[in-house]
């Protein structure tokens, strides 16, 4: 796997969600955040939508990436966050789907990548990790 970026995502109370609400699980919220990675840096928007359980979330966290020099790469994810046994961030991971409609950036398309993470709840703010294959 190589490394993509690494994503900082914060919750913004009253945001408009940033994809349709279609057959997706329920709207949590929405945010802006900012990733950071060896070929791709930018600031982001992204919609949280999820089926929640006694001790996990299925997610399905979906938006846009602008980058840094003018291209916008939309991204579909879909996973899982486990609950903490105790007190504690939720553990994520999921894989995701890009969308770009710039040459400059159309090389993330070829496959899935993977994230993973963390959700603090007391801060409302993830910590992602994402990867694509090797190859």
């Amino acid at each position: 796997m190589r490394h993509l970026f690494d994503a900082e995502l914060w919750y913004q109370d009253g945001m408009t969600p940033v994809v349709e609400v279609d057959e997706r699980a329920n709207l949590v919220g929405s945010g802006t955040g900012r990733v950071a990675g060896p070929r791709i840096n930018g600031n982001l928007r992204w919609s949280n939508f999820e089926q929640v359980f006694a001790d996990h979330c299925r997610l399905n966290v979906a938006g846009m990436i602008g980058t840094d020099d003018g291209a916008e790469i939309w991204f579909d994810s879909q996973g899982f966050a486990v609950k903490p046994a105790g007190v504690g961030a939720w553990k994520v991971a999921s894989a995701v789907r890009f969308a770009v409609n710039d040459s400059r950036f159309n090389w993330p398309e070829a496959a899935p990548a993977i994230w993973e993470g963390e959700f603090d709840a007391t801060t409302a703010t993830a910590r992602y990790r994402a990867y694509l294959p090797a190859g």
